[in-house]
C-alpha cells in the first residue's frame, strides 16, 4: 500500500513521490455483532411452542444489522448455527443435558443431539423427536417445539384394572412410565382388609374407606387403611391375589425392595353422598424389604419408622390455580391442615359428584428426605358415614423445572463468526387443573 504526496512551491514546480505506508496502515473487516438473546420458557408436553427474540436489546435493530456489512453467511442456514450447549462446544449424537450437566430423557430412554452446525438442533429419544429448536435469521428469533415430554422425575398409577375387579389381600399395579417403580396397594390390617378396586379407584372391603365405628354394644372398629408401597414387583401387568403368601411365591424380585419417593400423593376420586371428607395421612421409611414368612411383618408399620410430614400441596379442580396451595409444617394448622407430630389430617377434600364429575382434589406431601410408603385412613368422627375413595397415585407430579442453555453463532458473509449468548430455555411442569 502506497501514497501518492504531490508538492508545489511558489512559481507552481511540481514534483510527486510514494511513500510505502503498507505497515502503517490496515483495514479491519467488521465482522458480526455479539448478540445476546432473551430467555424462554414451555410447558414440558407434547404440542407445546414458544419462541424469544435472539437480540434482547430494548429497541433491537432489523436483525440484519447483526451481521454487518458483508451479510449474512452460513449458506442455507442463514448466518445462524448451533454450537453446543452448557458452554461446551458438541457433535451430532452428543448426549442432552441440562443446565446442571445431568443426562436428559424421554420415556426413560436417553436423549441425544443432531443438527449442530446448523440452525435446527433436533433432540431424539431412539427413533422419538422430542424437540426440535431453530434459528431463524428472517425474524431474529428462536423457536422450540416440544413433541415429547423430557422425564422431570415424575409418573403416576392411573389404571388400577386387574383380570377381576374385586377384593384382593393385595393387588401390584405395574409402572407403565418406569418399569421398574411398581405399587404395592394393601389394606390396613395386613391379611385381613381386602382392597377393592376398579379401573380407576382403590379402596377397603365395601368400595370406600370408612370411618371408625361404635355399634350400640361398644365394639370398636378402627378407621380403615390404604397402604400404598412403592416398590419393584417385577410385573408388567397389574395383578391381585387373594393370599398374602403369593407377593412372595408369584412375584420375580425376591425380596420385593422399596424405591424412595418425594412430593407423592393421590386423588380423591369419589365422597360417600357427595360430602367433604377429612383424610389422613402417614408417610414411612419402611425398612424391611417384602419377602418369606413374615410378609404381613414387613407390610406393618412401626412407630419409629414413620416420617415427618413437613409440606402438603392441595391441589383443587380449579383453572385459576392449577398449582395449588402449598403448606408448611413450620407455619402451624390452618383450616386445611392439622400437623400432628409426624402425620396430617387434612380437611375438606373432595371428589367427584354426579353434577361435579371433575370436582376431584389432589393431596401431595413431602418429608424432609423422602419415604417409600403411604398409609392413608378415614379421619372423620367415630359413625361419621363420610367416606371416600382414592385413584391417580402421583410421585413428584408438580414434576421439576428442566434448565436448558444452547450456544450457536452468528456468521457473516465472509465466515466471520461471533457468539450469541446462551440461549436459556426453562421447561415447567405440565399444570394440573383436574
Amino acid at each position: 500500500l502506497f501514497a501518492t504526496v504531490t508538492v508545489t512551491d511558489g512559481d507552481d514546480d511540481v514534483d510527486t513521490a510514494q511513500v510505502d505506508i503498507g505497515s502503517r496502515v490496515s483495514f479491519q473487516d467488521d465482522g458480526p455483532l455479539a448478540i445476546t438473546p432473551e430467555s424462554g420458557s414451555i410447558t414440558n408436553a407434547a404440542g407445546e411452542t414458544t419462541s424469544g427474540l435472539l437480540d434482547s436489546s430494548t429497541t433491537p435493530p432489523p436483525f440484519a444489522f447483526n451481521f454487518g456489512s458483508d451479510g449474512a453467511g452460513a449458506g442455507a442456514y442463514g448466518g445462524l448455527v448451533f454450537t453446543g450447549m452448557n458452554d461446551e462446544e458438541l457433535i451430532d449424537g452428543a448426549a442432552l443435558e441440562d443446565a446442571d450437566g445431568n443426562a436428559l430423557f424421554s420415556n426413560t430412554v436417553a436423549i441425544t443431539l443432531s443438527g449442530f452446525g446448523t440452525n435446527v438442533l433436533t433432540a431424539s429419544a431412539g427413533a422419538t423427536t422430542v424437540f426440535t429448536m431453530t434459528l431463524d435469521s428472517s425474524t431474529g428469533q428462536y423457536t422450540m417445539e416440544m413433541f415429547a415430554k423430557i422425564d422431570d422425575g415424575s409418573f403416576d398409577f392411573d389404571n388400577f384394572a386387574t383380570a377381576g375387579a374385586g377384593n384382593f389381600t393385595w393387588v401390584g399395579v405395574a409402572g407403565d412410565e418406569a418399569p421398574d417403580k411398581d405399587l404395592l396397594v394393601t389394606g390396613g390390617i395386613v391379611g385381613v382388609d381386602q382392597v377393592n378396586n376398579d379401573s380407576d379407584d382403590l379402596a377397603i372391603g365395601n368400595q370406600w374407606i370408612d370411618a371408625a365405628k361404635l355399634d350400640s354394644r361398644d365394639n370398636f372398629t378402627p378407621a380403615e387403611i390404604i397402604r400404598l408401597d412403592f416398590v419393584n414387583l417385577g410385573i408388567d401387568a397389574n395383578t391381585g391375589s387373594r393370599t398374602l403368601a403369593t407377593i412372595d411365591d408369584t412375584l420375580a424380585p425376591d425380596p420385593v425392595t422399596h424405591y424412595d419417593v418425594n412430593n407423592a400423593g393421590f386423588t380423591i376420586m369419589q365422597t360417600q353422598a357427595g360430602r367433604p371428607v377429612d383424610v389422613r395421612i402417614s408417610a414411612i421409611d419402611e425398612t424391611s424389604d417384602i419377602s418369606g414368612t413374615d410378609i404381613a411383618a414387613d407390610l406393618t408399620t412401626s412407630p419409629e419408622e414413620i416420617d415427618q410430614i413437613v409440606q402438603v400441596t392441595i391441589i383443587t379442580n380449579s383453572l385459576t390455580d392449577p398449582d395449588g396451595e402449598t403448606y408448611f409444617r413450620e407455619d402451624g394448622n390452618n383450616t386445611w391442615v392439622t400437623w400432628l407430630e409426624n402425620d396430617v389430617i387434612v380437611h375438606n377434600l373432595e371428589g367427584a359428584t354426579p353434577n361435579l364429575p371433575n370436582l376431584r382434589d389432589r393431596i401431595f406431601v413431602s418429608t424432609e428426605d423422602g419415604f417409600n410408603r403411604l398409609e392413608i385412613s378415614n379421619a372423620e368422627a367415630v359413625n361419621s358415614g363420610d367416606a371416600f375413595a382414592i385413584g391417580d397415585v402421583e410421585v413428584g407430579a408438580a414434576g421439576q423445572d428442566i434448565d436448558l442453555a444452547f450456544n450457536s453463532e452468528i456468521v457473516d458473509g465472509d465466515g466471520d463468526a461471533n457468539s450469541i449468548g446462551l440461549i436459556g430455555i426453562t421447561l415447567n411442569p405440565e399444570a394440573i387443573v383436574g
